[in-house]
């Protein structure tokens, strides 16, 4: 028996599945686990049919429910990967500056859902499983919404930050590096927060791409430099020496400070 859904509208009426999905989630369940699995994580049916997203949020979810951690996270890795293919259709670099950033927010904050679900701190995650579309496109523009006003808004951090007439660099005021440093130190400690994740990715979104490109690659965890000549590095993508990308790690510091003061988050 499929399990129903426990989340209810405003006017306390349960949510409920649309029909053609609540047949799928039926036949899908008559089908052998390991071979449905196969057919989840492909995302066709054994007679070549899409298979909803909705079905992949269910099972997924069963599969969490009863502990079956290998299969529940072939089927989210799936359903993540038709997240991205969904945005980067939905959100093509050509549409606004900052696209590929609105993307990836889109995708974590899908992630921090079924995060939560997976915790029981609420049953959100109910409306996907009946209206994933609807869902992710009412997650999808709130946030382009956000992106595109930041985008209008991009700044140089001039005067707080000047460019060395030399080498092009953003140069920190001995007197604000120290600043720069403890700024860097402190509130990169707090990404598990999703509301001050968010507000640091649109602020970085707002910086100059050299500052923008070392803070993101920073935060993926890729190394600044590494003695694997195999290994990818911040200086091997960028190009630049293990000084400068330190520069341009406080420098965005420095300006992520100010940014976020402004927006009271700091």
């Amino acid at each position: 028996m499929i399990r129903p859904l426990t989340k209810q509208s405003l006017d306390g009426q349960l949510y409920t599945r649309p029909p053609a999905i609540q047949d799928r989630l039926e036949r899908l369940a008559q089908i052998a686990p390991v071979e449905r699995t196969n057919q989840l994580e492909a995302g066709v049916d054994g007679f070549g049919q899409e298979i909803p997203h909705e079905a992949l949020v269910h099972f997924m979810r069963e599969a969490w429910r009863a502990s079956d951690k290998a299969v529940f996270k072939r089927i989210y890795l799936a359903l993540c990967g038709r997240v991205e293919q969904i945005n980067l259709k939905r959100i093509p670099d050509s549409r606004f500056s900052g696209a590929a950033g609105a993307r990836d927010l889109v995708l974590q904050k899908f992630i921090d859902l079924v995060s939560e679900d997976c915790k029981g701190l609420h049953d959100r995650l109910d409306y996907f499983e009946a209206r994933f579309n609807s869902g992710l496109y009412a997650m999808r523009v709130s946030i382009v919404r956000k992106y595109k006003t930041a985008a209008d808004k991009r700044i140089d951090p001039f005067p707080l930050l000047k460019r060395n007439a030399d080498t092009g660099e953003y140069e920190i005021p001995p007197k604000l590096e120290e600043k720069a440093t403890r700024f860097a130190a402190e509130k990169m400690s707090r990404l598990d927060d999703p509301d001050f994740r968010s507000a640091l990715f649109a602020a970085i979104d707002k910086l100059p791409r050299d500052l923008k490109d070392v803070l993101v690659l920073s935060l993926k965890k890729m190394p600044v430099e590494s003695a694997d000549p195999t290994t990818m590095t911040i200086t091997r993508k960028l190009n630049c020496t293990a000084r400068t990308v330190l520069n341009r790690y406080k420098s965005g510091a420095l300006a992520l400070r100010e940014l976020l003061k402004e927006a009271g988050d700091e």
